[in-house]
């Protein structure tokens, strides 16, 4: 059998990714992030699927964090959660919290093509003139 190499992995995670997607549109949910790891022997994946709120957003774990830690932390804005900040320059749609991080806790999208980074909590801050 041939090794697993890091571009017969991306082609087996592409096609594990619409495998995925036709399941997730029978039962309504979302396909959030899919992660692999791989040796020359062995391919681990891992996936999230959420379901989809009325909205259209995936109810992630980081998202349902995001909306139960925003009730208590002063520093994050409940109404920041899906709406696009910019930092550094960048523009960036919040995602999710993730309360292992402690100084990059807010998860968020890049805009321009969708990659996930973690950002500092400031970005999710109450804007000014707002009332939380």
């Amino acid at each position: 059998m041939e090794a697993i190499t890091k571009d017969r992995a991306r082609s087996i995670m592409e096609d594990a990714r619409h495998a995925l997607e036709e399941v997730a549109r029978k039962h309504e949910v979302e396909v959030g992030a899919l992660r692999a790891r791989f040796s020359t022997s062995a391919l681990t994946l891992r996936c999230e699927l959420a379901r989809v709120n009325e909205d259209g957003d995936a109810e992630t774990k980081h998202w349902t964090e995001y909306k139960r830690r925003a009730i208590i932390d002063p520093q994050l804005d409940p109404a920041a959660l899906g709406t696009i900040r910019t930092w550094g320059g960048v523009t960036y749609r919040i995602t999710g919290y993730r309360p292992r991080s402690t100084r990059y806790p807010i998860q968020a999208e890049r805009t321009r093509d969708g990659k996930t980074f973690r950002l500092p909590k400031r970005i999710a801050a109450p804007l000014e003139g707002e009332e939380v």
